[in-house]
């Protein structure tokens, strides 16, 4: 069974923009025919969302760009835009947490007391929020008609701070840099 969630939502959107006609016998049958549709575009709304959650959690990023295209197409851009940014800001978390991870490596290695390290590492972080800022910012124009969201921005930056603190966290004692 192929799912094709884009027609579906194209039709919902299609025959919910379409008005009963006014004076007419069959406006109660139109009415409910809307109110159907209605319902419909909420259970959409649930499988949507539903299958967004499940990309963001396979870590599946063309799935997380569809169902949140999607949401956006079914009146939920904002929702969209979000689950879109949380995915993203994983992403950025878990590279951030990596380079954490090497540094932590290097440190243990012996290679203390230069400052040089802690830079490149923090640097490395910084670059990966940059490129996904850029990646990101992109597609919320597209697909969320709207400036890069401040839903990106936070989710970015907010992931990737914990790191780059434990990284000056490491800085701090291994340098005993007292101005920090």
């Amino acid at each position: 069974v192929e799912e094709d969630w884009e027609k579906a939502a194209q039709s919902m959107q299609r025959y919910l923009h379409v008005a009963p006609e006014a004076n007419t016998s069959g406006t109660h049958t139109e009415e409910a025919a809307l109110e159907s549709l209605r319902k419909s575009l909420v259970w959409l709304r649930s499988i949507v969302a539903e299958k967004c959650q499940n990309a963001i959690d396979a870590r599946d990023e063309a799935g997380v760009v569809r169902f949140s295209r999607l949401m956006t197409q079914l009146g939920c851009a904002g929702e969209g835009a979000a689950r879109f940014a949380q995915f993203m800001g994983t992403k950025v978390q878990q590279g951030a947490e990596e380079e954490v991870l090497r540094l932590k490596q290097r440190i243990e290695m012996g290679i203390k007391g230069n400052q040089m390290l802690y830079a490149a590492a923090i640097t490395s972080v910084l670059e990966l929020v940059a490129g996904a800022m850029a990646e990101g910012e992109v597609l919320v124009r597209e697909s969320f008609e709207e400036e890069p969201s401040l839903h990106l921005v936070a989710s970015l930056y907010g992931k990737a701070a914990p790191s780059i603190a434990d990284m000056l966290g490491m800085l701090y004692q291994n340098r005993k840099v007292g101005g920090l």
